[in-house]
């Protein structure tokens, strides 16, 4: 194990640790840029849902690895995304609009789910949580005018201005950045005030509210980032797709999510990546 002494402000803030990390990324981000070169299409469409469900698992794994509050609903979250996305895309709306404004009602609808929060934990917030899930799938099945019901609905091509996303290749590229944005934006939470605080919540309640953390304030907001980040993952989901009903977004879409941050390493960035081959 390598042990990096620290001797400034710089260095402490600074997202790569030592050069080893900067080569390796580096390297990393590289190889996904030129992917669609060298790679065959169905590799490279697994690549991309690799990416898709790594931005759902950022957000689980923000409210189960930092936080400790688990959530069996997730699913939920990504299909508002989902279906946002679609209705939205049938209207004309570009792509960028579409994804801001789907993770936007998805973080409205995580506060909700939030609450909670507040009360209960354990298995109980499990519980909570799944139940919410399940009133999600319903509702989408239910409300035809809009979602379809069980019949479905199609997702139209992702449109970015003039630039119509229409090959396996340019698709994977949105996705691509959409992930990289998402991967930065997390890692400068959990180096901020509000990522200490959600540590501090997950080791200690007591000890956290005892140091002045607000419990209400940063665990509805834990659920709203979780929310958000599936509901974008949603978002892209739905446009690779293109098709969605809402059975795709039940109770083993939300435990193939737990699964994937559980197995993938709870408590860490890379695992929320690493276990996306469960899926």
């Amino acid at each position: 194990m390598r042990f990096i002494f620290k001797t400034s402000y710089q260095q402490d803030i600074q997202l790569a640790r030592h050069g080893g990390h900067v080569f390796w990324y580096s390297a990393l981000l590289l190889c996904l840029v030129t992917a669609p070169w060298w790679l065959e299409e169905y590799w490279l469409a697994q690549l991309t849902f690799v990416m898709i469900y790594s931005i759902m698992g950022l957000g689980l794994m923000l409210l189960a690895g930092f936080t400790g509050l688990f959530s069996i609903g997730n699913a939920a979250f990504m299909g508002v995304g989902a279906y946002v996305a679609a209705v939205l895309s049938a209207h004309g709306i570009p792509f960028p609009l579409t994804l801001a404004l789907a993770a936007g009602l998805s973080a409205l609808v995580g506060a909700v789910v939030g609450l909670p929060a507040l009360r209960v934990k354990g298995i109980f917030l499990g519980i909570a949580t799944l139940s919410f899930g399940f009133i999600v799938e319903e509702g989408l099945a239910r409300w035809e005018s809009v979602t379809g019901g069980n019949a479905g609905m199609h997702v139209k091509t992702m449109v970015l201005g003039s630039w119509k996303v229409d090959n396996a290749e340019s698709f994977y590229a949105v996705c691509l950045a959409v992930t990289v944005l998402c991967t930065l934006a997390v890692l400068n939470v959990l180096r901020s005030a509000t990522g200490r605080a959600l540590v501090a919540i997950r080791d200690s309640e007591i000890s956290a509210q005892s140091m002045g953390i607000h419990l209400a304030y940063y665990k509805t907001l834990s659920f709203m980032l979780s929310a958000a980040l599936a509901g974008m993952g949603g978002a892209l989901y739905a446009h690779k797709m293109q098709f969605i009903s809402p059975d795709q977004f039940g109770i083993l879409q939300s435990i193939d999510l737990l699964l994937m941050v559980v197995i993938g390493g709870l408590g860490s960035v890379h695992g929320a990546f690493q276990g996306t081959h469960l899926v």
